[in-house]
């Protein structure tokens, strides 16, 4: 009897969610996981054949099925009741935190470094290559990690940057700085980049490395302009009652400065972003392949190139406060030639944002990174 009345409740389940999805409209995006969603797959004898087909029906069906994101919400909540400190590989560390916890493969990084090297090596002697190479929050707050959690130490993977960049750069690393003013708002607890006021203190070691003078970014008033931003890290891991944080922004003149793509333009703070789930989008929109920023009433007239990883997003303020014209290129969307680039423009500073989790990877993800696109 018992056995009659768990297939009737199974049949009857799997019939509502049968019903449900087909009631159901597909979303194309998730605003939640902060991810496209799977589309329909287009049924044809090859695919069928091999089998890709009900794979990526498969995948279909679970995006989609009804009520995805209360049922997400739901087994996360259940795994931290239970007392998870670790869903994927999202640590809940202290005070709220969210740390992601990567591996490190230090081979992948000497190869991407010495592929960054032979492309500087090529470059005219007049131009001038900056690096700055972004801390992430699991540098700064690895002591907050749960005890039985082991996240990389950056001390070596730090060491093998500087020791394998070669002197064609000049390499600004803003961690100790960071270090130092830790207690302050200078990462997003439930996202992977810095805030605004983590990525100006990075300036001013940058500023201090290239020997430029330009306003202190903490002389400007401080806004919050959006509220309870629940970031990149959380989307992987979502949670009942997880509490969202403030998201600051210094009121830098550059943030009146203006961006256009072959398709798009605006300013580079799209205030209407802070409606959305993800914030950070605030800062240009996102990112693109090639993007121009213009400021008549810059600091400089110099031009220059920044080649980037999301991380220099919430940069670009300040930068677009000193430098009239700046061309951002993120070799993961810009599949043309950086060298010709440069000589159109007459553009004769580089200066290369990278964080070291997006530096050390080799993710079919990044396939058309920097690093892989110079080889």
């Amino acid at each position: 009897m018992n056995k009659k009345i768990v297939a009737i409740v199974s049949l009857a389940l799997v019939a509502v969610l049968a019903i449900g999805q087909i009631l159901t409209a597909s979303r194309g995006f998730s605003p939640l996981e902060n991810r496209y969603l799977k589309t329909m797959p287009q049924a044809d004898w090859q695919t069928i054949r091999s089998g890709s087909y009900m794979d990526d029906l498969e995948t279909y069906l679970a995006d989609h099925i009804p009520g995805r994101d209360q049922w997400i919400l739901l087994r996360n909540t259940l795994l931290r009741l239970e007392g998870r400190k670790q869903i994927g590989s999202v640590c809940f560390a202290e005070e709220d935190r969210l740390i992601q916890v990567q591996d490190v493969s230090l081979e992948q990084l000497q190869k991407n470094m010495e592929s960054l090297n032979r492309w500087a090596a090529g470059l005219p002697e007049q131009v001038q290559v900056d690096f700055l190479l972004a801390p992430n929050a699991s540098w700064i707050y690895e002591d907050q990690l749960p005890k039985h959690i082991q996240s990389y130490s950056p001390k070596e993977a730090i060491a093998l940057v500087e020791g394998e960049l070669s002197k064609r750069f000049r390499l600004t690393l803003p961690y100790d700085t960071l270090m130092q003013h830790r207690d302050e708002a200078i990462y997003f607890k439930s996202d992977h980049h810095w805030t605004m006021r983590g990525a100006a203190y990075a300036w001013l070691a940058l500023q201090n490395c290239m020997e430029i003078a330009a306003p202190d970014p903490f002389s400007y008033d401080s806004m919050i302009m959006g509220q309870n931003f629940k970031g990149s890290i959380y989307s992987q891991a979502p949670v009942y009652g997880y509490n969202g944080e403030p998201f600051e922004v210094l009121q830098t003149p550059g943030l009146e400065a203006s961006w256009q793509t072959e398709s798009e333009s605006g300013k580079v703070l799209m205030t209407q972003r802070f409606s959305e789930k993800d914030q950070y989008t605030a800062f240009l929109g996102g990112n693109y392949g090639l993007a121009r920023v213009s400021n008549e009433n810059a600091l400089s007239k110099e031009k220059i190139l920044i080649l980037k990883d999301s991380y220099a997003n919430i940069l670009i303020p300040f930068l677009a406060e000193y430098y009239e014209e700046i061309l951002m290129v993120d070799l993961r969307f810009y599949r043309e030639d950086i060298d010709q680039l440069l000589t159109e423009e007459g553009i004769h500073q580089v200066i290369c944002i990278y964080n070291l989790d997006f530096l050390h990877s080799n993710s079919p993800d990044l396939q058309k990174n920097i690093y892989l696109y110079l080889i």
